[in-house]
């Protein structure tokens, strides 16, 4: 049987109350979403080979960093537009609200790319479920 840290989470109230952490921050893709971006393609794109994405923009110069933002921004974008929410994603948040754990989001993404697919996912969210949580910068 394969090991469900939501599962846990979820079962740890009715074992140790005391235990339940007082907030959770997710990552967007692969946590809340389905993961859509494609990091090698994005980084074949971007001609910057294996390194981390962020890391290797910070070392270029002035007008390639540029150009390399772009192509990023338009990737995020896609997966931004084509984001749905994984399984269990709203029942999670819902009992998240209900034992009053707060959660935020944290994203390297850009804020341009994600604030809105926080939103357009919010919407995908069931009205009488708690929604997405906010984005860390937003508190």
């Amino acid at each position: 049987m394969l090991y469900s840290p939501i599962e846990h989470l979820m079962n740890a109230r009715a074992q140790a109350p005391s235990h339940l952490p007082r907030a959770i921050l997710f990552d967007m893709d692969g946590t809340l979403t389905e993961p859509m971006l494609d990091f090698p393609r994005i980084k074949a794109d971007m001609g910057i080979g294996d390194g981390p994405i962020l890391e290797s923009l910070a070392q270029m110069e002035e007008p390639r960093r540029r150009q390399a933002e772009a192509i990023l921004l338009r990737h995020e974008e896609i997966a931004a537009r084509s984001s749905r929410l994984n399984v269990g994603c709203r029942e999670l948040l819902a009992w998240l609200a209900a034992q009053t754990i707060s959660s935020a989001v944290i994203t390297r993404n850009s804020r341009r790319s994600d604030h809105p697919r926080g939103r357009s996912l919010q919407a995908q969210s069931d009205p009488g479920a708690m929604g997405l949580p906010a984005f860390a910068d937003e508190l």
